[in-house]
């Protein structure tokens, strides 16, 4: 068994190339073409040719430029699987919603309506699709201390694509994984097998963070029964 297991590791010691969630791919590309759609939106508005942005641009004040091109910043770091972008873009997402309201309530135009909607509509969105491969992960993965709540560290033995680790905490969301000198890079895939009081896990799941002491692991495409179970386990765990 040992010596199988020293085999292994070679080959899981050789750095795949990242493959991002496809989710984060998507919403990567769309905030980076973003300014690119609301130039073109702008100049049909104004009646005025995209092939003048002086005058299209000095139509806007510099609060407005920013909030057109600050999607490009996200975008980039969207696809760097960077936890400022999450920031950056909850940000974002809370000025433009405010901007847009208060426009709204000045002017009472149609077009303000549309844009508001559009705007809360695309919002939604992305928290929806980003939820589990960013913001649950980074919000809770120990050892952060960003949760509402304490908890203590759950300690079980995970298989991570075939080799044993230990886990320094599980949620319902992901793993935290002892893991020294990982190879992994955020955004790579990997499969995990692990047992939570007595039942056995098993689950595709992306690297979310990388840091000295391991790294932050979450869940991809499980069942809404899955994490009910796995949140079952661990409160007993907690309990027991």
């Amino acid at each position: 068994m040992d010596s199988e297991f020293r085999l292994k590791i070679p080959f899981f010691e050789r750095r795949r190339r990242i493959r991002l969630p496809w989710t984060i791919l998507i919403f990567g590309v769309i905030f980076l073409s973003l300014p690119v759609m609301n130039y073109i939106a702008l100049g049909q508005r104004l009646s005025i040719p995209w092939k003048y942005p002086r005058t299209l641009l000095g139509a806007l004040n510099p609060f407005e430029i920013v909030l057109l091109l600050l999607p490009i910043v996200i975008g980039v770091g969207l696809l760097m699987v960077k936890r400022w972008a999450w920031w950056l873009f909850l940000a974002y997402a809370t000025t433009l919603l405010a901007y847009n309201a208060a426009i709204l309530a000045l002017s009472r135009q149609l077009y303000n309506v549309n844009a508001l909607v559009q705007t809360a509509i695309f919002v939604s969105a992305v928290f929806y699709f980003l939820r589990r491969d960013i913001s649950a992960p980074y919000l809770r993965m120990y050892p952060r201390g960003w949760r509402l709540q304490k908890r203590k560290p759950i300690v079980v033995e995970v298989i991570v694509d075939g080799i044993r680790r230990t886990t320094l905490d599980v949620s319902d969301t992901g793993i935290y994984v002892d893991w020294e000198d990982c190879y992994r890079s955020p955004g790579e895939e990997v499969h995990l097998t692990f047992r939570i009081e007595g039942h056995e896990y098993k689950c595709r799941a992306g690297v979310v963070r990388v840091d000295e002491d391991g790294a932050g692991i979450a869940f991809r495409g499980v069942t809404a029964s899955f994490r009910k179970e796995l949140a079952r386990d661990l409160e007993s765990l907690a309990h027991g």
